[in-house]
Parts: C-alpha cells; structure tokens; sequence
C-alpha cells in the first residue's frame, strides 16, 4: 500500500512539472530578452517551420523579418566599428552573420528575407572568413620557426573555409619551411648537447626532429644519431 501512494505521488509530481512545462515553453522573446539573438531567430523560423506554407501566418515572417533585420544591422555596425587586425572579434562577427543565413536558407519563407540572404549568401560568407585568416597569415613577418608554423595554422584555416589554390600554395610553403628551419634549430641544439654530455636531451632533440620532418621524410642522420646516442645513455 505504501509503494502505490507512494508511486501515485511521484507519477502526480511529474504530472504537475510537465504541465508546468508546456505553460512555460521557451519563446523567441524570451531568447531575445537575454540576448540569445541567434536563438532567438533559430525559434521564430522553428514556429513558422511547424505550420505548412499554406497555413503560417503572414505576421510571424514579418517578425521574423524585422528580427533579422535588426541583428544584421547590429553586426554591420559591429563590423564598422571593429579595426581591421582585430582579427578574432571579425571572425566572430562573420561566424554569426554564417549560423544566420545557413539557417534561414532552403525554407519556403526564405525569398520573403532575401534582403539578408542575397547580401550574406553562406558561400560568401565562408569566403570572407577564408580572407581573414589571409590577412592575418601575412601580417606575421616571417623570420623564426614559430612564425612560419603560425602562418601555416592560419593558411589552413583559411583552405578549411573556402578552398584557393594559391593559399594551399602558401601553405605547404609555410609549413615546409616551419619544419626545415625547426629541424634545423633542434639539430644544431643536440650537437651542442652531446658536446656538454648531455646525451638525454640531445636524444629529445633528435625524437622531436624526427617527429616534425617526418611529413618531409627523414632529416639528415637524426634516426641513426638518435639510435646511437641511446645506446650510449644505456651504457652509462
């Protein structure tokens, strides 16, 4: 007897959170109160997508229009104050404007918000992300190891956004010349180890070039040095 009250309570408990629930589903508004504008605009197409093209309601893509409106005018703004090497607050900029037009493409509403979509087609967008990642590649001036492996990070980016022949040229060039002159340094640096004694950290050395190089092959005799400088740290 007990467990059947007891079970009668629960089942009544979750009977009362549900229908609490349902009277407080989460709205546009709500999302948009708190600042969740891209979500904001993710609900309202949702509510239209849920009604048929025949049976939506005009006034729901008017609402939907002006929102979009609003937020692209608040990102160009953003845009139009952000300085051009503030490079990460531009990619964001553009990533949101990107999450706006892929989600409001391909919908039987999406002609009625052409003014958006024509000006920020996702291709575009994708493009013009690819171009900030250019530009700040080549604002790096390229003189150590580390700035060419920067470059190349970014370049890639740049190819993972919209694809340029030109850019995966510059990439693998920046990415060669990041192991070549990295190899290079920690070669230098073993055979100054070893001349200490320091077999240990000359052997590190030598594991690390063997790690960059490897998509370029095999650096100088860094495999038969590491074999042999290992045996010697054995035998001590």
């Amino acid at each position: 007897m007990k467990i059947k009250k007891l079970m009668k309570i629960i089942l009544a408990s979750l009977s009362i959170f549900l229908l609490v629930a349902c009277a407080h589903q989460r709205t546009y508004q709500d999302a948009y109160e708190e600042g969740n504008f891209l979500q904001s605009i993710n609900l309202l197409a949702g509510t239209i997508e849920e009604k048929s093209e025949g049976n939506f309601k005009q006034t729901d893509v008017e609402k939907l229009r002006q929102l979009v409106a609003e937020m692209m005018n608040k990102y160009e703004t953003e845009l139009a104050n952000t300085i051009k090497s503030d490079y990460e607050n531009r990619i964001e900029i553009y990533q949101k404007l990107l999450e706006m037009s892929l989600r409001l493409t391909n919908h039987y509403y999406s002609p009625q918000l052409a003014f958006f979509l024509d000006k920020y087609s996702s291709e575009g967008l994708k493009q013009k992300l690819a171009n900030i990642y250019i530009e700040q590649a080549n604002a790096i001036p390229a003189i150590y190891p580390g700035d060419y492996e920067k470059r190349a990070i970014l370049y890639k980016k740049s190819l993972d956004w919209y694809y340029d022949k030109d850019i995966e040229k510059a990439y693998i060039y920046s990415d060669t010349r990041y192991r070549q002159l990295e190899a290079e340094v920690l070669y230098k640096l073993a055979k100054q180890q070893i001349q200490l004694g320091d077999y240990s950290t000359a052997v590190t050395c030598f594991r690390t070039i063997i790690d960059i190089y490897k998509p370029l092959g095999h650096y100088k005799d860094t495999k038969e040095l590491t074999n042999y400088y290992e045996k010697k740290m054995i035998k001590r």
